[in-house]
């Protein structure tokens, strides 16, 4: 068995038996505040039960994304709409950003359009994390390639940390799982492109294959 399969087997497997009672955990907590008159004390120990198990459901998720990469379905897309639809679905988030078009406008470039809009949303997110509060969003044409440079208007990401930004489940950030970054540049990937963080350690360059 290749090392993707054993990987993907033991998501499944972890799946199976982390959701389930967690689902079962929910249901009871539902119950119980249903049925009984809790004290202050009481609703507050359920507020942090309730924020615990769905702090480990998101883990166990972000888990099965990164072991089960979709096949990629590319399709020309609008840039400047893909950009604006990660912006609407941070909504709420402390953050925002602009686009910057370098080259002719309403650029379109050739990818998957759920896939590069997560990649957006996971880049961004981890500069909300990093105490950013306005991104900037650039994009241009190269030869057989489109280049997008998604940099952060906050502090530059620590040296420290820059050479692991990428690994799976490295986070400094409590509460997070650590796959964000890895998902994204696993997706990137799959679609044939890459990413890398910016020298000034501002912001990430992710390229993606032309047009055909």
């Amino acid at each position: 068995m290749s090392g993707q399969a054993s990987l993907q087997q033991l998501a499944r497997g972890l799946s199976h038996e982390i959701l389930n009672p967690l689902a079962g955990i929910k249901a009871a907590l539902e119950v119980l505040r249903e049925t009984e008159k809790l004290s202050r004390d009481g609703e507050q120990i359920g507020n942090e039960i309730n924020n615990e198990v769905e702090q480990i459901d998101r883990v166990v998720r972000q888990f099965l994304e990164y072991s089960f990469c979709p096949e990629p379905r590319p399709e020309d897309l609008p840039f400047d709409a893909l950009v604006q639809s990660a912006h609407d679905q941070l909504s709420g988030k402390p953050v925002d950003f602009k686009v910057k078009m370098s080259g002719p406008r309403g650029l379109r470039v050739r990818a998957d359009l759920v896939m590069l809009q997560r990649v957006l949303i996971e880049v961004i997110q981890n500069m909300v994390d990093n105490g950013a509060h306005l991104a900037s969003v650039t994009v241009r044409p190269g030869v057989g390639k489109i280049v997008i440079h998604v940099r952060n208007q906050g502090p530059p990401i620590d040296r420290g940390i820059a050479t692991r930004i990428f690994e799976p489940f490295f986070s400094t950030k409590p509460g997070r799982a650590g796959l964000g970054l890895s998902i994204a540049q696993r997706w990137l990937t799959a679609m044939g492109g890459t990413i890398k963080l910016l020298p000034a350690r501002d912001g990430f360059e992710i390229i993606l294959p032309g047009r055909k």
